[in-house]
């Protein structure tokens, strides 16, 4: 059933166990008599993956569970029994969270590409270029950094783990800061890295 090396863990709404792992692909685990159903690249039951290895994992509801991984994002449909794109595989989301306070959007953390607001609905997305400008003042090289984490308080505001240290973003009014790592500085974040 499941491979050595485990990725994402989630527990549903039902309390089935959904298991990414890093090679092959997503399992779930229900108490029922066959309790073990695994979704690869090459299931033979038409609920084929795009990619093995798994990153994030969410439920939207009882048959709509979201999943990201190396090449891409993907909406499985249990009810339809379908799988279908949502991010091409130029992406690696590694965190999928939903906005607390607009259903209609989830938030993406990516290897790479930064930040993404996708709408459920429409599938268009956003990206969110300060990311950009915090590289170039770190004195990083340019580019998006990796997005390992998300979290929403209940004021709107996003923390956002990555390896340049930490982002809060207020997305209601624009404004971010950012915390990383000053070796010089016993106050600053431990680390650079926030996973």
């Amino acid at each position: 059933f499941m491979h050595n090396t485990l990725g994402p863990l989630f527990l549903d709404k039902r309390g089935n166990l959904w298991v990414g792992t890093k090679g092959m692909g997503l399992n779930l685990l229900v108490n029922t008599p066959e309790p073990f159903r695994t979704f690869t690249p090459h299931s033979d039951d038409g609920m084929s993956l795009g990619f093995s290895s798994l990153r994030g994992i969410y439920e939207e509801s009882q048959d709509i569970i979201w999943i990201g991984g190396y090449n891409g994002m993907q909406r499985i449909d249990l009810g339809k029994q379908k799988v279908e794109w949502v991010l091409g595989v130029t992406f690696i989301p590694y965190a999928i969270l939903p906005d607390r306070f607009n259903p209609d959007f989830l938030w993406i953390g990516t290897e790479g590409q930064g930040l993404i607001r996708l709408n459920k609905r429409t599938l268009k997305r956003e990206m969110f270029p300060f990311f950009e400008s915090f590289a170039l003042e770190s004195g990083e090289a340019p580019g998006w950094p990796r997005v390992f984490s998300l979290e929403q308080d209940g004021e709107g505001w996003l923390y956002i783990g990555t390896n340049l240290g930490l982002t809060v973003y207020n997305p209601n009014e624009g404004h971010y800061f950012f915390y990383r790592n000053d070796p010089d500085n016993p106050r600053s974040i431990p680390q650079g890295r926030v996973i």
